[in-house]
This record gives structure tokens, C-alpha cells and sequence, in this order.
């Protein structure tokens, strides 16, 4: 069985498999867009101008941590070292036994897609890790892990080490990491308000960003290093639109410092069933528009169906253009992996029994960013990434392999496939009806 930590969808919870926010924001450390490079190792100027320190070669011993929380509204500046890495792409994920209220162990662990060797890198006891996700660099993990009642922000290097907590709240939601790796936004919820806060990782300050009073406001996705983001929705209903936040205005911002960049427009017979990413480069912004209408037979939905659309528009919005379109299916994640395809996912299936549903495009799919050459890659039905969606994590870092979280009946598994085609590998998987968890952390090259 699958657990859900509370979460503002996008699209509109399909099956028994809640689809968590996502979308992409592939921008790279300089906020210029496209494929990062190392971040956490760039030369820095020495005093008085001498010649900046070179990056090493060689994998660096990470200094001392410390596990224990920082006082209360208080942040830690993260410790990092050079992790040299391979040519082999492998998959970060999390293996989690128990549930968050009774957590029992909790694994970090990689997939070598090239000698399908798997390895730990870490293990917790009674601990339930959630929200992992690939720093830009490839070197660091960035989790969420929930024990005793307390969520901690937690960090640990791909070898297991340098284990350390950043953060301690009563509840830490949507954390997202910008791909300079200097700032972590977050959520916390206070009575009906929503709370957003900014730790620089560099020094372990942190603020509170953004508050509004009567609505839920999630983070979704850097942009680029100050602008992220955020998906709205109103208390007992689907996410409805998309806005921009700017951390360059400073703190204690509010609802009316957002720039609104998207809202789907439907009828009272429909739900909002929508998905959005931020494109390779970080210019513009796709989004996937699907088919919800209302269940005849009880409260809620009553299927999720064509016809469905991806748009492309500016990164903060203007009137969309067409990118491509089906009739049959029922677009619900869409994808920029790279500079010029996308991908996407065609989940079409009906929960009011009056309704018949097309179901013969389900899969994965890619598709040129111009619209041609649509291809299914699968007709396994599964969820990308639902923490982070940089392009590293769902889709390997020399664009060979994508990742696919599966359900089958109450089972999930983790599955790799090749986007040059053919039937995906499933690699890891929990027992049906178990209380087990499988989730996508991200790539990285070891």
C-alpha cells in the first residue's frame, strides 16, 4: 500500500495511486537554463585575489556533521565535499517499510543501470524518509525524514556519508532544492494559513518567504535561482492554477506579490485535471490539459479521459500554443527531459460505471517539443517522479533510461527503460497489500 503525505495536485487524484505535485524546472545553476554542472565544487576566490582553488579530481573525506536539530525556527549551513563519479548512471531511490505514524525501517538505496548491481547507501531505523530528491551536481541526496513525531530536512553524500540535518519542524511539505544548490523552499501549514520558508543552505539562515491566509499554496519547482513556482488550490478542491513567486523581493511576502501564469478553464461538470513543466532551458512552460468530468453516480470524479492537450506558453504565461493533442487519451504528467522532447504519461480510466473510456493510449510516451513524432515507449501505466522534476530526475543524466514507479493491483515497483524503445525492467518492488513504499529519488553518473 502506498502512503501519500498531504499535497496539492495538479491533476486530480486518479485511481488508487495519488499523483503528488510535480513538474519540471530544468534550469541549471546559473540560472541560464539547460544541463547543470557541478555546483558544490566550483572555484571560489581566494582573499586578496589570488588564484581561485582549483576543483578536485579526487573524492574529498565530508568534515564532521551534526544529526541533532537545530533550535527551533533555525536553520544549519551544509557541510559538503567533492564526490568524484562514474560513467554509469544509476537511479537513487527510497525503500520504505511502515508508515510515516509507525515508521520501521527506511533504506536510501541506488540502481547501477549498467551492471544492475544495487547498493544501500543508507539505512534508518524507525524512520520514514520522504520528499528525497538528486542535488543538481549529482553528489547529494536532499530527504525529508519523519521519526518520533519530528520531521527533520536531512542531507547525506551519494557514498553514505556526511549524514546531516539542516532542519526540524513538526511538519516540512513540498521541500524543493534550486540547482545552485543554495536555497531549499518549503511548506508548513499554521491553522488555515500557508507558511513558505527559504533556508540557505550556505549560511543556514532562514526566513519565512511567503504567507497567505484561507488557501493552500504549494512549491512545485524552481524556474531558475530566485523565482519558483507555486500551485494554488482552494481548501477540499483540486489544485486550480499556477503562480510565480520571486524570492528576490525578499521576505513576508503575500498572495499579492504572485504573478499568475496559469489557470484552466472548466464547467461545473468537470474537475480540474492539469500538469505543468517548465521547459529544458527554462524559457517556457508546457502544460497538459486533460478530460475530468464529474461522477453521475456518487460525489467526485468520474474519470479521467481525451480529449487532452499539451500548450506551450512563456515561462511566465501568455496566451499557449499548440504543442500536440489526442482525442483518445488522458494526458496526466507531462515533461521536459531535454532541450528537444518531452514526456508524458496517458493514464485514461472511469470511476462512474455509466462512463465508457477509451483506454488503448495508456503508457508512456515522448514527443518532440515541436508536436511530431509522438511514440509510445510503453503501455505499462505509472507515475514519474513525484518529488522533483528536473530533467536528472526522471530521465538518466546522458538521456538513456527513464524511471517509472508502477502499481499493480496494491503493489508498487520501480522500473528503468531505454527512450531508444522497448519493454522497461522492473528492478525493485514490494509485496502486495504490504505496508512498503517505493519511491524515485533521482539520477546521478557513479
Amino acid at each position: 500500500m502506498r502512503y501519500s503525505r498531504l499535497r496539492v495536485l495538479m491533476v486530480f487524484p486518479i485511481c488508487c495511486l495519488i499523483v503528488l505535485l510535480a513538474a519540471c524546472s530544468p534550469g541549471d545553476p546559473t540560472g541560464n537554463g539547460g544541463t547543470p554542472t557541478p555546483s558544490s565544487t566550483t572555484a571560489t576566490s581566494q582573499p586578496g585575489g589570488s588564484t581561485p582553488t582549483p576543483t578536485p579530481s579526487q573524492t574529498q573525506k565530508v568534515p564532521p556533521t551534526q544529526t541533532s536539530c537545530p533550535a527551533a525556527g533555525s536553520g544549519r549551513a551544509m557541510v559538503t565535499a567533492y564526490l568524484a563519479r562514474g560513467t554509469h548512471p544509476n537511479l537513487v531511490y527510497v525503500y520504505n517499510v511502515g508508515l510515516p505514524a509507525h515508521p520501521d525501517t527506511s533504506f536510501l538505496k541506488r540502481f547501477d543501470a549498467t551492471s544492475s548491481a544495487k547498493t544501500t547507501i543508507a539505512t534508518f531505523s524507525n524512520t520514514y524518509v520522504t520528499d528525497a530528491q538528486v542535488s543538481a551536481d549529482g553528489q547529494w541526496i536532499l530527504f525529508v525524514a519523519i521519526s518520533g513525531g519530528q520531521e527533520k530536512l536531512q542531507a547525506i553524500r551519494l557514498d553514505g556519508q556526511g549524514l546531516q540535518t539542516l532542519y526540524c519542524a513538526s511538519s516540512l511539505l513540498a521541500p524543493q532544492w534550486s540547482t545552485d544548490q543554495r536555497h531549499v523552499i518549503f511548506a508548513q501549514y499554521s491553522g488555515a494559513a500557508t507558511q513558505l520558508f527559504l533556508l540557505d543552505t550556505t549560511s543556514g539562515s532562514v526566513q519565512q518567504e511567503f504567507s497567505d491566509q484561507g488557501s493552500f499554496y504549494m512549491p512545485l519547482t524552481w524556474l531558475d535561482n530566485t523565482r519558483l513556482y507555486l500551485v494554488h488550490n482552494s481548501t477540499d478542491a483540486p489544485a486550480d492554477s499556477l503562480y510565480l513567486l520571486d524570492t528576490s523581493k525578499g521576505a513576508n511576502q503575500t498572495a499579492n506579490d504572485l504573478r499568475i501564469v496559469y489557470k484552466q478553464n472548466v464547467d461545473a461538470s468537470h474537475y480540474q485535471c492539469w500538469n505543468a513543466d517548465s521547459s529544458y532551458n527554462g524559457l517556457a512552460l508546457y502544460v497538459a490539459e486533460c478530460t475530468a468530468p464529474v461522477n453521475t453516480q456518487r460525489p467526485g470524479l468520474g474519470a479521467v479521459e481525451g480529449p487532452s492537450k499539451i500548450t506551450s506558453m512563456s515561462s511566465v504565461g501568455n496566451t499557449p500554443s499548440p504543442v500536440y493533442q489526442t482525442s483518445a487519451g488522458g494526458i496526466t504528467m507531462v515533461r521536459a527531459i531535454t532541450s528537444s522532447l518531452l514526456l508524458f504519461t496517458v493514464d485514461s480510466q472511469a470511476f462512474d460505471t455509466s462512463l465508457k473510456v477509451d483506454t488503448s493510449q495508456n503508457g508512456l510516451w515522448v514527443v518532440n517539443t515541436n508536436g511530431s513524432g509522438a511514440t509510445r515507449l510503453t503501455n505499462t501505466v505509472g507515475s514519474l517522479n513525484n518529488f522533483s522534476q528536473f530533467p536528472w530526475s526522471n530521465v538518466s543524466r546522458n538521456s538513456t533510461y527513464y524511471s517509472l514507479q508502477v502499481v499493480n493491483s496494491s503493489a508498487l515497483s520501480l522500473a528503468i527503460g531505454a527512450l531508444s524503445g522497448g519493454a522497461p525492467t522492473s528492478f525493485a518492488s514490494t509485496a502486495s497489500g504490504s505496508t512498503s513504499d517505493l519511491s524515485v529519488a533521482g539520477w546521478t553518473s557513479l
